[in-house]
């Protein structure tokens, strides 16, 4: 039996689409030539992957249960790779990583001064909520994420780089509180209105927690980046964390509230899956990041 990473590339791509014309295209390959690959690689293994139902595409049992093997395979393969670039010592390469929309003003800073003194490391910088990074990581799609805790009991292994704080925040104008140091009970913002974002943000957790016993009026945005610019323009108040604030435009803008129990901390961490062998390029990525914030 001689089976090649290409043909396992090819059925992993149709299984992904089911579809031999859509897969053909993501490949740069002719359909028939898809086709004849997937036909090849049925009379190796004796099996079949695909079955039509229907006009619609489908995969055998016998396919699901490979094509987990298919994904394990293709990550020796990867780590493979990187073992050859760390035994040649090389500080090049290719480096994925995603960060949360929301942080990118301070994660941006870490990634210039990364990129002007490893400028031979080629970057691609993804921007996602929490779940898409979690999915990144999942599918080998990312090498590092920078993210909020990990959930526990994950195949996942992560770094504190640093803390932050979570405040409400309100419009520059709201003067139902406006005396500083009286510290305000959560109880006191019943009826208020409250911009929040992804559910499985950082700060939407927050919020739900310590607001689960009042009555609020919600108004969602799906970019956690832009709730803060909802406040500056008195659309109500909201949870936020100070990295994604400019300080500057405190007392401008928008002002932190005493809230009782507030501000609360949280970490940010740097995270990779735990039985991925870090390339070169991950490597010295992980350890400039570490040291960027403990210089910081």
């Amino acid at each position: 039996m001689h089976i090649s990473l290409r043909q396992l590339e090819i059925f992993k791509c149709v299984a992904k689409y089911l579809s031999f014309t859509h897969a053909a295209g993501v490949l740069h390959l002719s359909q028939p030539a898809v086709s004849t690959q997937i036909k090849n690689l049925e009379e190796q293994i004796d099996l079949k992957l695909f079955e039509m139902v229907g006009k619609q595409l489908v995969m055998t049992d016998a396919a699901r249960t490979l094509l987990e093997k298919v994904d394990a395979i293709q990550s020796e393969v990867d780590n493979f790779g990187y073992l050859v670039n760390s035994l040649k010592n090389i500080e090049a390469g290719q480096l994925t990583i995603s960060i949360p929309a929301a942080a990118q003003i301070q994660l941006m800073r870490l990634i210039s001064a990364f990129n002007k003194k490893y400028p031979l490391i080629e970057l691609e910088i993804i921007l996602e909520d929490r779940i898409a990074q979690l999915k990144l990581l999942q599918d080998n799609k990312s090498d590092i994420c920078i993210m909020g805790t990990p959930p526990a009991k994950t195949a996942l292994e992560s770094i504190v780089l640093f803390s932050y704080k979570t405040w409400v925040i309100a419009p520059i104008n709201y003067l139902n509180y406006s005396n500083k140091k009286k510290i305000i009970p959560v109880s006191a913002l019943d009826g208020e209105t409250f911009i929040v974002t992804d559910i499985y943000s950082n700060s939407r957790t927050i919020f739900e927690k310590m607001f689960s016993k009042v009555n609020t009026r919600l108004i969602n945005i799906n970019n956690g980046y832009s709730v803060k610019y909802a406040v500056y323009n008195n659309m109500g108040l909201a949870v936020v964390s100070d990295i994604t604030l400019e300080s500057e435009f405190e007392g401008v803008y928008y002002q932190k509230l005493n809230i009782k129990g507030f501000p609360i901390s949280s970490d940010v961490c740097l995270v990779h899956r735990n039985k991925k062998l870090l390339s070169p390029a991950s490597k010295t990525f992980r350890d400039f990041a570490i040291g960027f914030y403990n210089k910081n």
